[in-house]
């Protein structure tokens, strides 16, 4: 509360900042007897790049407890109703190549280069489980000594936004919270808003923007879908055409932990590794 009513964070200089917001639904006292009683709400967080354009310096009033009925008038955001269109929104999206008539070019040993430096250190990590006599660090510890002498990264600062009041499946919360966005991005003249969601809300984000008129603000809507279930769909892509390869019985053999299923990400994902370990000491 004492948060809320002192939020007083600035951003100094807005030529060199991207702000970018973050939503995803909240549910609190859930686990009742009778289902009743069960706040849902969205929360949010904006992030701001670099921190060197944000004034963290500012005064936190203490607040006694007569002044929460003020904190929570202060710290809601008002809600957008959201007016469904006669087209859907999915009806309108198209699907595009960005590299028209260019094949993919698959990375081999002789197309190395450090201009492709996802690919160098790949095959500089599989090379070193069979030509280090040393034991080589998995994929995670090898990339962070890998980037340990990178030029030092920007820092982002996290700030909570205060909830919106309403149950995620309603259109009406995706609306408030891309309007919300929206206006907090023209406040520092940025005109492009990148908004992320997870994969149940990214969809309904996706359908609210797509059935926007082409005058209307959300038109500079960016909906992003989160990491993690960005990588969710793409690992079970990956299983779905790997189908009958005989991996998922080579990584049954040897750990029955590897998975192939999207769910368990982390296995599929170690059960990849291995494979690829597996498959570069068999051809070099």
């Amino acid at each position: 509360m004492q948060v809320i009513m002192g939020n007083q964070l600035q951003i100094t200089d807005t030529s060199h900042v991207l702000v970018q917001f973050v939503f995803d639904n909240a549910d609190f006292n859930i686990s009742t007897i009778d289902g009743l009683n069960t706040f849902h709400v969205m929360g949010g967080i904006k992030c701001i790049s670099p921190a060197r354009t944000v004034s963290l310096e500012f005064d936190v009033p203490r607040c006694s407890g007569s002044q929460t009925v003020d904190a929570a008038l202060h710290g809601a955001i008002p809600l957008s109703p959201y007016k469904p269109s006669l087209e859907s929104g999915f009806q309108k999206i198209t699907v595009e190549d960005l590299r028209p008539g260019q094949p993919y070019q698959y990375a081999t040993v002789s197309s190395l280069s450090r201009d492709n430096a996802a690919n160098f250190i790949n095959f500089l990590w599989l090379a070193g489980t069979v030509f280090q006599p040393a034991p080589t660090p998995g994929w995670t510890g090898f990339l962070q000594k890998a980037t340990s002498t990178s030029p030092p990264c920007e820092k982002t600062v996290i700030v909570p936004v205060s909830f919106i009041n309403l149950e995620a499946r309603n259109p009406t919360i995706i609306c408030t919270a891309l309007e919300y966005a929206i206006s907090e991005c023209k406040a520092i003249e940025q005109k492009t808003c990148i908004v992320t969601f997870d994969q149940p809300l990214f969809m309904k984000a996706t359908e609210v923007v797509s059935a926007a008129e082409n005058c209307s603000p959300l038109q500079s809507v960016v909906v992003s879908l989160g990491g993690f279930h960005l990588l969710m769909p793409f690992m079970h892509a990956v299983s779905y055409l790997m189908a009958g390869s005989g991996l998922e019985e080579l990584w049954g053999t040897l750990r029955n932990e590897f998975s192939t299923t999207a769910k368990a990400f982390s296995r599929a994902l170690r059960g990849h590794f291995f494979g690829a370990v597996l498959y570069f000491c068999s051809r070099y």
